[in-house]
């Protein structure tokens, strides 16, 4: 679910909230204006709760790709994005932390292929070696 979708479906849901309770306040018979503060005070209260459920789920994802990345620039390969405890709610970090897993394996393969062709090129600089110093 996008984050945007979820910012819509909070928005819904304290809307109907509002209808419900206004709803509910009316068939109480309340005083007019009761109803109306007793809803908008229902409604900033729902909305709250969610708009922090969210902010926080944002901040929680945000964070632990904050912590990948300055791992990689580090230079430690070794710890992937873990977003998986989200796959109800996944949203677009997601996606990002699919990407900075992919970057991870591609610079695993690129630190290993490296790290093959410096072994080659140190085994060709004995082999000149000796063969320079046969010839000496």
């Amino acid at each position: 679910m996008k984050i945007s979708t979820k910012y819509m479906s909070g928005v819904i849901i304290v809307i109907l909230v509002v209808i419900i309770i206004y709803q509910l306040v009316e068939s109480l018979m309340w005083y007019s204006g009761t109803k109306i503060y007793f809803s908008a005070f229902s409604a900033l209260l729902v909305g709250s709760a969610i708009g922090y459920y969210i902010s926080n789920s944002l901040a929680k994802k945000f964070t632990e790709l904050k912590n990948t990345a300055e791992n990689i620039s580090r230079g430690d390969f070794t710890k992937y994005a873990d977003l998986s405890g989200d796959g109800l709610f996944a949203d677009e970090t997601a996606d990002i932390a699919s990407s900075i897993n992919m970057m991870l394996d591609n610079l695993m393969k690129l630190a290993r292929h490296i790290t093959k062709t410096s072994m080659k090129v140190l085994q060709s600089s004995l082999n000149l070696y000796k063969l320079s110093d046969q010839v000496s």
